[in-house]
């Protein structure tokens, strides 16, 4: 079984992961390079191991998209939407909330999938760090 942990702290913009041979995940942050948590141990139960923690700093209005491998491996025809595809649309998203943000990859997906059948699971989880008051929902 593969699984990415995600420890937040109590401290503003500190974070761990734990990426136990899942799909990577992706942190944009404003004026960066998005990064990309890899794989750090092999899937759980493979064999004893110990798991790599990776600690980060996720800075405000920093982004953070977790995505199982059912997002990336839509397919149109021969044609894979692959995990780059995915990246380039979480980059492109206009919204810095967590809903807006999937909401957009949700529609990408589709869009790309031209009305094809669904393969695998699709699950995500999408963070956003220090949003205005103005993005505050009511």
């Amino acid at each position: 079984m593969t699984a990415i942990f995600l420890r937040l702290h109590p401290e503003p913009g500190r974070l761990e992961i734990v990426n136990a041979g899942h799909n990577p995940g992706f942190l944009i942050e404003t004026g960066k390079e998005p990064r990309q948590f890899n794989a750090a141990g092999t899937p759980l139960g493979c064999c004893r191991h110990e798991l790599h923690r990776r600690g980060l700093r996720f800075s405000a209005r920093g982004q953070i998209a977790l995505l199982h491998d059912g997002l990336t491996e839509v397919f149109r025809g021969d044609e894979e939407f692959w995990p780059e595809r995915l990246l380039d649309e979480f980059l492109r998203c206009p919204s810095r909330k967590a809903d807006g943000i999937l909401d957009a990859l949700w529609t990408a997906i589709e869009a790309f999938a031209e009305g094809g059948p669904q393969a695998d699971d699709m699950t995500a989880l999408a963070l956003c760090h220090g949003m205005d008051a103005a993005e505050m929902p009511a």
